[in-house]
């Protein structure tokens, strides 16, 4: 009983899990899709917690045919740019005099 109790609670965290992010991506703003999808292609496969002046980089690199960053597309405040592209997924947390961004 006891295992069946903890499978099925381990079953239901799951999917309320995957719903709560099937939400926060809902909320993405249209304009920021493209940045959210960068933000989540560097933090997924990341070995290594990024700091947010890192993960800010993406919105100042050109994806066309080759990469080519874009001097003057640096965002002037990199935190307030993070979280824009997906406000509900992302929080920045301060570790070591930098700031990182996790998951909500």
């Amino acid at each position: 009983m006891c295992a069946f109790g903890s499978s099925h609670a381990l079953n239901e965290l799951l999917a309320n899990l995957d719903d709560t992010y099937q939400r926060a991506l809902q909320e993405v703003p249209e304009g920021q899709l493209g940045h959210a999808h960068r933000l989540l292609q560097c933090l997924v496969p990341a070995i290594r917690s990024l700091c947010v002046k890192e993960l800010a980089e993406i919105f100042a690199v050109e994806f066309d045919a080759a990469p080519n960053l874009m001097e003057g597309r640096r965002p002037e405040n990199p935190e307030r740019a993070v979280l824009s592209a997906c406000p509900a997924l992302f929080a920045i947390v301060g570790a070591n005099g930098s700031n990182f961004l996790t998951f909500q």
